[in-house]
């Protein structure tokens, strides 16, 4: 399946930005991905970097993000953000896309208080600073979301009860890590 056809809007229009600004086999630098490209979306932006301390963490949040969580983001580790049940298999698939260049797609399925069922995607494609390290930039997106409307899913992420989780790596043009059975990715299902 073409990497577009697993992504929603949001994450397609990004996706698509990302590969006009690519030159060759070299990765787009952060640098050329203004607010004038992504001024629908830019609540739901992000850059993830590899903080002081060599985690991967939020350098930068957008607000809907922030509001997603319910504090601001920026400056969190990936570990900070991540639900207990998943917090190690993803800071891991982090750390693998920012050591080996590739894309990835996250998805969680909640449950809102209300019943409704929504999924959150979160897909990550490597970015280069001018000092050559990777960063990742992050577009986030909410589909299947019954009566509650994207503000409602928004406000009551906090409190539903998350499902599932997947993630996988997509391979942009670099390849993507040899883990093996070594990181176990794919689905986990949690109440």
């Amino acid at each position: 399946m073409e990497i577009k056809q697993k992504l929603g809007k949001a994450q397609a229009h990004l996706y698509s930005l990302w590969q006009s600004l690519r030159t060759g086999d070299s990765l787009p630098l952060k640098a050329d991905i203004t607010i004038r490209d992504l001024k629908y979306f830019t609540p739901y932006y992000s850059i993830v970097h590899l903080n002081e301390a060599g985690q991967p963490a939020v350098l930068r949040s957008g607000t809907g993000l922030d509001e997603l969580w319910g504090r601001n983001i920026s400056g969190l580790t990936i570990a900070d953000i991540s639900p207990r049940q998943t917090r190690g298999h993803f800071t891991s698939f982090v750390e693998h896309m920012l050591a080996h260049p590739c894309g990835g797609l996250s998805k969680d399925t909640f449950t809102a208080e209300n019943g409704d069922i929504f999924v959150r995607e979160l897909l990550l494609l490597p970015v280069q600073t001018k000092n050559g390290s990777t960063v990742l930039a992050v577009m986030a997106g909410v589909k299947g979301l019954g009566t509650q409307g994207w503000g409602g899913a928004i406000s009551s992420a906090a409190r539903a009860s998350k499902e599932t989780h997947r993630t996988e790596f997509l391979d942009v043009g670099f390849g993507i890590p040899a883990l093996g059975d070594k990181m176990g990715v794919g689905s986990a299902s949690f109440a």
